[in-house]
């Protein structure tokens, strides 16, 4: 051994030595007296006149928690109570939540619901009550590993303001699998890990029953409704497969990041034929103002409208607004654009076999978590492929449609729809036709835009047309357009 590297060797060895010690993590009581004054008790007064309870998390000093939405939605008289160490709590055999509630009513708040998730059953409500020295968690940047140990708190079996210990046993498409102990009432109670960051929310109502096995959504998914954002979606646009395979899955999360799966330069060409079609009719600074006033600004906002649908948004507040009567010179347009509609519906029942109406997000979240595979995939042109799918009805039959899929200058994939002439003429004899033609995709924009100028017919026959029917609030041409 060279003199030289004897003395790499001692150098390296002293280095090694010189290392402090490693701060101690910290201990489970230490997590859990941190993490409970963060979680909030969740009641309200169900339609049959029993109490529905559940778990919240403080995620703002100005009283926003993030909660489920099955806690909140359809029930009266929502209230929460933010954690008091000094409270006497009681198991159900000694009188649980309804005697816990009856000696501590004063210290309920009201609870009205912020902005809504339906698609993950994710709620941001907000407590008329001071949070703002409440500590708030961190959430974490990055999902759980297998074998990481877990914390589920919550109000289990009328057990206020308790918890169970687990490992991360799995995780799956928008789920963590864990086996720490989830009963009723943890629903909506933070999942956090040995750091003490919230990795997931409890979420046992989208699950089912569960016996030994705990499920939550990942942090990540909900990000948007805390910030306006989430966790990198994993989006594969390299190929059309991958992009229809991986673009299925943002919608069946309703994540931000579907709207990078379309290509909106062909939506804004498809949407001048609309201005087309309604300029003789409607005022220019009009049609402007509904459209908007160049493609940059109504691509962003047909972004927002597309990620406000498929979450279903912040509950609408909007007062019923009266709209002057239709003129008549548009009855012929408007009858036109309803009778294409009418028959779009019945093509799909007879040449794609679906039986579900696409405009129904509800309908096709369920739809999609039934199944949808990629059956075939015949690239026509260099920079144009087409994509065959095979789904299920929910009577277990199958439904067959095909989306056109065009290729960027970056090598990137995008949906091309609604598949116009030029695309049709290139689909392949034993693809079934795509969900959505582009006649039926600007017969939908023409009702949406003269719905918001115009009283089409009843107030709640126009609300079925507007504004979910819009071509930017729909989600992917194959489902929910």
């Amino acid at each position: 051994m060279s003199l030289r590297w004897g003395i790499v060797m001692l150098v390296a060895s002293a280095c090694a030595h010189v290392e402090g010690p490693r701060p101690a993590s910290p201990t489970t009581h230490q997590l859990v007296t941190r993490a409970l004054p963060s979680v909030v008790l969740v009641v309200g007064d169900r339609p049959d006149g029993k109490v529905s309870f559940g778990s919240g998390i403080v995620v703002g000093a100005n009283g926003s928690v993030l909660t489920c939405l099955h806690l909140v939605r359809g029930l009266t008289n929502l209230r929460g109570m933010l954690y008091a160490p000094e409270l006497v709590s009681y198991t159900p055999m000694d009188g649980g939540l309804d005697r816990f509630l009856f000696e501590n009513r004063h210290r309920l708040s009201e609870l009205t619901i912020d902005r809504i998730d339906e698609a993950n059953d994710l709620a941001l409500v907000h407590l008329d009550a001071d949070t703002s020295k409440v500590p708030l968690l961190s959430l974490a940047n990055a999902l759980p590993q297998r074998g990481e140990v877990v914390l589920a708190l919550g109000h289990p079996r009328e057990t206020v303001w308790s918890f169970s210990s687990g490992v991360i046993s799995a995780l799956h498409h928008g789920a963590i699998q864990h086996d720490a102990a989830v009963n009723p009432g943890s629903s909506g109670g933070p999942l956090i890990n040995e750091k003490g960051e919230i990795v997931g929310i409890t979420s046992a109502k989208v699950f089912g029953e569960t016996d030994g096995v705990g499920f939550a959504r990942p942090i990540g998914i909900a990000k948007w409704l805390l910030e306006d954002q989430t966790l990198p979606f994993e989006l594969e646009l390299t190929t059309p497969e991958k992009a229809a395979s991986s673009c299925i899955r943002a919608q069946e999360l309703a994540s931000p990041h579907l709207e990078d799966c379309f290509d909106w330069e062909h939506r804004w060409r498809s949407l001048g034929r609309v201005q087309l079609s309604l300029a003789p009719h409607v005022e220019a600074q009009t049609l402007a103002a509904l459209v908007g006033s160049n493609r940059g600004e109504w691509i962003e906002k047909s972004k927002t409208r597309l990620r406000e649908a498929v979450r279903a948004g912040k509950p609408s507040s909007a007062d019923v607004v009266a709209l002057p009567p239709l003129p008549a010179a548009l009855h012929p347009l408007v009858r036109e654009a309803r009778a294409l509609l009418t028959s779009q519906a019945a093509r799909l029942k007879s040449e794609n076999h679906l039986v579900i109406a696409i405009d129904d997000q509800r309908a096709v979240r369920t739809l999609l978590r039934r199944g949808v595979r990629v059956e075939a995939t015949l690239r026509v042109k260099p920079h144009l492929a087409w994509v065959s799918l095979v789904g299920r009805n929910p009577d277990g039959t199958e439904y067959r449609f095909s989306e056109a899929w065009a290729q960027d200058s970056a090598g990137q994939w995008h949906q091309r729809t609604p598949a116009g002439e030029q695309e049709l003429s290139s689909l392949p004899k034993a693809f079934a036709p795509p969900l959505v033609l582009e006649g039926e995709m600007i017969a939908r924009v023409q009702l949406e835009l003269l719905g918001r100028i115009y009283a089409l017919t009843t107030h709640a026959e126009r609300s079925e047309t507007s504004p979910t029917t819009d071509a930017s609030h729909c989600g992917r041409s194959g489902h929910g357009c």
